[in-house]
């Protein structure tokens, strides 16, 4: 076999890295446009898709703490 030529198996193993390391590359970009979104805090997760029965942040425990 000439030198720089890959084996068929070799050639395997190297587009099934390949493909892992592009799937990682894709879940990084994701994770980092999530993070970029605008309106996320920082720190917080996101939230769900649906907001049936949630509270606005003027209410519940927190905010009635710094009611006087």
């Amino acid at each position: 076999m000439p030198a720089g030529v890959l084996t068929r198996e070799q050639e395997a193993v190297f587009r099934a890295h390949t493909r892992r390391v592009d799937l990682l590359h894709a879940w990084y970009a994701d994770a980092a446009a999530e993070l970029q979104r605008p309106g996320r805090r920082p720190g917080m997760p996101a939230l769900p898709a649906h907001d049936a029965g949630r509270r606005p942040e003027s209410e519940g425990p927190i905010a009635s703490r710094g009611a006087s």
